[in-house]
């Protein structure tokens, strides 16, 4: 390993006993809004190839595939007409007729383009957020990685920014709801705003 990343690694990881444990499962990949889209599933295939080059590649035991979000978990976050909107143009993305019922829900041209799968791509990805804060939380690990992470632009209603469930605020949501605790979400996105 490069000197560099060895001493970045001891500053973030500074104990050899130091727990982590990555969250993925290959279906992550599914959550693609077509080709011409600038958030690409690739993303995740390239952190973790940067994990392997890096001789920082998790082993069997340190991987979670964790189950997607439920309904119940979701409408922490979002609205249940909202989420019963993107199951029910689940499977009929592409079709023509559905654009304007699409648009409504911010599942349009643009930012956040209705795909085939959406509803079960985005929970499983939701279902990662959840996995890694309640396996910290609970000390079966220090800390965790979801690649998939971060889709946290989707509002209640609609979808926004390439996000159609806002993985971290359910997994806040959720937090809040089982614990006693407080939380601090720290955003370091880099891109411009839509002010709302």
């Amino acid at each position: 390993m490069h000197p560099m990343w060895s001493r970045l690694w001891q500053l973030l990881m500074p104990d050899p006993n130091c727990t982590a444990r990555l969250v993925y499962r290959p279906e992550y990949e599914a959550y693609d809004f077509g080709p011409e889209h600038p958030l690409q599933p690739v993303r995740i295939r390239a952190s973790l190839d940067l994990l392997a080059s890096l001789d920082l590649s998790p082993s069997h035991d340190q991987q979670l595939r964790p189950p997607p979000a439920s309904v119940e978990e979701l409408q922490l976050v979002h609205s249940a007409k909202y989420i019963d909107a993107v199951q029910s143009m689940d499977a009929f993305a592409d079709d023509p007729l559905l654009a304007d019922e699409a648009s409504r829900w911010g599942l349009g041209p643009g930012d956040s383009p209705a795909f085939v799968g959406k509803h079960a791509a985005a929970a499983l990805v939701a279902g990662g957020a959840l996995r890694a804060v309640r396996g910290v939380l609970a000390g079966s690990s220090q800390h965790a990685f979801n690649p998939a992470g971060g889709l946290h632009h989707a509002l209640s209603e609609p979808a926004s920014g390439f996000c159609i469930y806002n993985d971290a605020a359910v997994a806040i949501a959720s937090t809040l709801r089982e614990r006693e605790a407080r939380v601090l979400y720290l955003d370091f996105d880099a891109h411009h705003s839509v002010l709302r």
